[in-house]
């Protein structure tokens, strides 16, 4: 019998050359199915790439017009009082009346509407103007007895136009803003002509745009307006023959408050 250390450094060579033989066919017939074709290699799952959404708007340049409603008021005018305490008929005009010592004028929130143009300036400025109307209700509070009572005194028509810029907060297409404007005003009442008046005065608001295309926009917006007010000319009327005197204490100024919502197209 031949050594065994001498019959398996014999055989070493052999099973070698085997072994390489075997592995590239086992590793070949893997990848082929049993009819004998190669077996399709499935795809890597592709990754998505969402586009990113720009963050700053690109800079605007030309023309947007606009139209506006809205509600506009004043809140408190002025104040009335019989010098002596007395009760009496203030008169309303049509034969209407009501019996008080004293009352108080204000003006209440009445439906407004405007149109408006803007002018691009780049990303954050627009320069701008607009014509708002309104025609508001002056009413009377007063006290009857043990109870309020509430009258309307005249009806007068309130033309604004305004002149101003505006910036928005942020550089995105959806941005608040803010503006501020030089106003002029005009009330023109219908019964108490005394009241008639107008005057220069200032602007400022605050608001939120929002852009649905490239050609449409919608904002939201509420504007604070000041106006210097005077009732030197104003008498009121009362339905008696010998009328007690009476005292005024009017506002030096009006602030007027207007809540809006505006449709801008190019």
């Amino acid at each position: 019998m031949k050594d065994p250390m001498r019959l398996l450094t014999s055989l070493t060579p052999l099973v070698l050359f085997l072994f390489l033989a075997v592995a590239p066919a086992t590793s070949w017939s893997q990848d082929r199915s049993d009819t004998g074709r190669s077996r399709a290699q499935r795809p890597r799952p592709v990754e998505k790439v969402q586009a990113e959404k720009p963050l700053l708007a690109p800079a605007q340049s030309g023309w947007r017009f606009g139209f506006s409603t809205g509600l506009l008021g004043a809140g408190r005018a002025f104040q009335v009082e019989t010098l002596n305490g007395v009760s009496v008929p203030w008169d309303l005009g049509n034969g209407a009346a009501f019996q008080a010592s004293r009352y108080n004028a204000t003006f209440d929130q009445n439906l407004s509407l405007g149109l408006e143009v803007h002018r691009d300036m780049g990303t954050y400025w627009s320069a701008n103007a607009a014509v708002t109307y309104a025609r508001v209700d002056l009413g009377a509070e007063a006290l009857a007895g043990q109870q309020g009572l509430a009258v309307l005194l005249d009806r007068v028509d309130v033309v604004q136009l305004g002149i101003g810029g505006t910036v928005r907060l942020v550089a995105q297409p959806d941005h608040p803003f803010a503006s501020l404007e030089a106003v002029y005003t005009s009330l023109g009442a219908g019964r108490l002509e005394g009241l008639d008046q107008s005057g220069l005065g200032w602007r400022v608001g605050l608001g939120y745009r929002h852009v649905l295309n490239d050609d449409w926009a919608a904002r939201v917006q509420g504007r604070v307006s000041r106006l210097s007010f005077t009732a030197e000319d104003f008498q009121p009327e009362v339905a008696v023959l010998d009328p007690p005197g009476f005292d005024i204490d009017a506002q030096d100024h009006l602030t007027f408050f207007e809540i809006m919502l505006v449709v801008e197209f190019r």
